[in-house]
């Protein structure tokens, strides 16, 4: 037979209250973080001064309003 629960005060004096799982609080990393650093660090050392790059970018841009701000590259052409 099933017990009915009533109210919460008798569902909290119920055996299950002591089954639960102790609650676990998630351990906080920074991974994501690191590797965006680290792939903005390679992109950046082998960017260099690449023209076939600067010419796909600029043609990504005109397709892609938004494809500089996604790229993280800048608006002014870069310098060698």
């Amino acid at each position: 037979m099933r017990k009915t629960y009533v109210s919460i005060e008798d569902v909290l004096r119920s055996p299950w209250v002591s089954e639960r799982p102790t609650e676990q609080k998630p351990s906080v990393t920074d991974r994501v973080l690191r590797s965006t650093r680290l792939e903005d660090s390679i992109y950046a050392d082998l960017r260099g001064a690449d023209e076939a790059l600067d010419a796909v970018e600029r043609t990504a841009g005109e397709k892609l309003r938004s494809f500089p701000a996604l790229s993280g590259m800048s608006t002014s052409p870069s310098t060698p």
